[in-house]
């Protein structure tokens, strides 16, 4: 863990300055995650890398052994430059010996002294992951031979290393692990750019379901949310038409909903409303809808509902609603249309229609949502992990559901933020940081003020009995942390603190410079792009002039300079490409949706390019 610290701190130091170096750190951080046996994260942050590394003398080392250690070694082959840099290396690597040992293998050259070196490399070595790979390279010797001798090092390369990823391949393909070996394990999150293993999976899936439904009778619409911000898209099967959430675009603070009216709909048309979580982007426009007519149910689960009205409350500091007096009569209205169960059945226009909510991770009461009319099923995912959060625990699709469409979130479907994604190794890295820095002086965490802060202070909470550093919480973020106690528990008190209690100074100012400015403390505050005129940016001002502050980002959202120190451990709430891949094989969709897209940094492994290559199943990025 150290290691891994120590690289999250140079990267900072470097990303915006020397990409070369920047790319070595991001292979150091994959090996230790190899290390730390968090494979999803090192095989995602590798294949996002991989194009924008340029071997060179100093990198080849690093590059050849997580190429090893990640089963990527006939990609590995395709990489430009390789072979200069394999001749024109003159010194003595064991790992560099063995890639070009699994040359020879591959070209079927010295085939005759294959085995006496592989037993001498293990009789040489003692890392244990070098080991298991050369007990594995020894298994597929015996076995194209036809030597039993193949059961024997197989179960010592696994002794050695359960994660042994070329191991485990081989037993895939060997038919070692049978189907429910194969489901249990989820080896496709190992292997997200396997097409064979992807495929197996994905065969395994289709076949325990019977799909023949009529595509023609399916309109979906995209209102807004083809990249990330507000989300809103309209889904119709046979005249029944659901509103899957309602999110406003906070770029410009303008509404979409005139959108409707190119869509030749009126909002009275809309049969169902259903709102995933309480971000704005995804619900901030539901008192636009009702003004403009929406008279239908209203499906959101308890907590988004409870986080909504506070959004909707005269005190809740949210500016870019823009709510004036007159609008806050709606709010009666909205309660009255919204239901909270997770199940809900209607016959609407003489179709039987059933919903069900799953919670999905990312934020408190996030939930994806099933939907099934007249047997021709929808799944919407929203904003997703299948990981736990301190608030909702991830989306699990249960066995034996499938579904027709697929409309998926890909925030991190074509890019990779190179944070890590481990809740366990996150929630450690993001402690010992803190302690790291408040003990500098002052932590500043500018945050969004629903989900990742609040996430945050629940972990502060449940690890101390009280917080060896006090946590001043201010901003919007202070009184949407007010409503969250309300469903969670206590979540101020034992040294985290509501800034907005403590009444002693004359201004904001004042504050800063005579309690914050003592240091061993942490400040988090909204918003988390240090957006003019918020609190944060009030914060950012006055603690720019401290020598004892640092900024630490834990959204990746701060684009502007600002003169401090800054560390950056983005904390990950949305799916990375592995989550989106296992929700997809689990539906075996014959229409997918690519929806709320973040950035298009990598061309060839992507989210769009894994899906193609499924027969059957059609793609779209609208």
């Amino acid at each position: 863990m150290d290691a891994y610290k120590y690289i999250f701190k140079q990267k900072n130091l470097v990303s915006d300055l020397d990409r070369d170096i920047y790319s070595y750190l991001i292979l150091w951080q994959i090996k230790v995650e190899i290390y730390l046996d968090i494979i999803d994260d090192a095989k995602e942050h590798f294949l996002n890398i991989f194009d924008n590394i340029t071997l060179s003398y100093n990198n080849i080392i690093l590059f050849i052994e997580c190429v090893i250690l990640l089963d990527e070694f006939e990609m590995s082959l395709k990489k430009e430059g390789i072979y200069n840099q394999l001749m024109n290396y003159d010194g003595e690597n064991i790992w560099i010996n063995l890639y070009i040992f699994m040359l020879s293998l591959k070209n079927k050259r010295r085939n005759y002294s294959i085995k006496d070196e592989l037993l001498y490399m293990i009789e040489k070595n003692t890392d244990r992951y070098f080991l298991s790979l050369l007990h594995t390279i020894l298994a597929e010797i015996y076995k194209d031979e036809g030597d039993e001798r193949w059961k024997s090092e197989l179960k010592k390369a696994k002794e050695l290393n359960h994660h042994n990823l070329r191991m485990t391949r081989l037993e895939i393909q060997w038919g070692i692990k049978n189907d429910d070996d194969l489901k249990k394990g989820k080896y496709y999150r190992f292997y997200p750019d396997n097409k064979d293993i992807l495929k197996k999976y994905y065969e395994i899936y289709k076949n325990e379901i019977q799909q023949n439904n009529d595509f023609k009778l399916f309109k979906f619409n995209l209102l807004e949310g083809g990249s990330t911000g507000g989300s809103s898209y309209l889904i119709t099967y046979d005249d029944v038409n659901i509103l899957l959430d309602c999110g406003i675009n906070l770029k410009d603070g303008r509404l979409y909903y005139n959108d409707f009216k190119k869509l030749g709909l009126d909002i009275k048309d809309i049969d169902l409303l259903v709102v995933t979580h309480c971000h704005l982007d995804h619900c901030g426009g539901i008192v636009n809808l009702i003004k403009n007519g929406l008279n239908c149910p209203i499906i959101m689960s308890y907590e988004t509902k409870y986080i909504l009205n506070g959004f909707f409350s005269k005190n809740s500091n949210m500016q870019d609603l823009n709510i004036n007096v007159e609008d806050y009569k709606l709010l009666n209205i909205i309660n009255d249309k919204t239901l909270t169960d997770y199940c809900y059945d209607a016959v609407i226009k003489d179709k039987k229609v059933s919903l069900n909510l799953i919670p999905s991770g990312h934020i408190l009461g996030a939930c994806g949502v099933y939907i099934d009319i007249d047997g021709f099923s929808v799944f919407y995912t929203g904003d997703f992990t299948v990981k736990d959060v301190e608030t909702n625990v991830g989306l699990c699709i249960p066995d034996g559901m499938n579904a027709d469409v697929l409309i998926t979130e890909a925030t991190f479907g074509y890019t990779s933020s190179f944070s890590v994604y481990d809740k366990k190794i996150q929630d450690q890295l993001i402690l010992e940081m803190l302690s790291d820095l408040t003990d500098h002086g002052v932590a500043f965490v500018p945050a969004f003020a629903v989900g990742k802060a609040q996430d945050l202070l629940l972990l502060l909470r449940r690890t101390f009995n009280y917080t060896p550093y006090n946590v001043y919480v201010d901003g919007a973020l202070s009184y949407i942390t007010m409503l969250y106690e309300k469903v969670k528990g206590a979540i101020y008190g034992n040294g985290i603190l509501n800034a907005n209690d403590i009444k002693l100074y004359d201004s904001k100012r004042e504050f800063i410079k005579k309690e914050i400015a003592l240091g061993n403390c942490l400040v988090m505050t909204s918003s988390d792009n240090l957006t003019e005129g918020s609190t944060s940016f009030i914060y950012g001002r006055e603690l720019m002039s401290l020598d004892n502050a640092i900024l630490l980002n834990i959204s990746n959202n701060i684009k502007k300079p600002i003169s401090m120190i800054q560390e950056n451990i983005p904390i990950i709430n949305h799916g990375i490409i592995q989550d989106i891949i296992e929700v997809f094989l689990k539906l075996a969709p014959k229409k997918v949706y690519i929806v709320h897209r973040g950035a298009k940094s990598n061309k060839s492994f992507n989210i769009e390019e894994v899906l193609s290559w499924f027969e059957g199943v059609d793609v779209a990025a609208p």
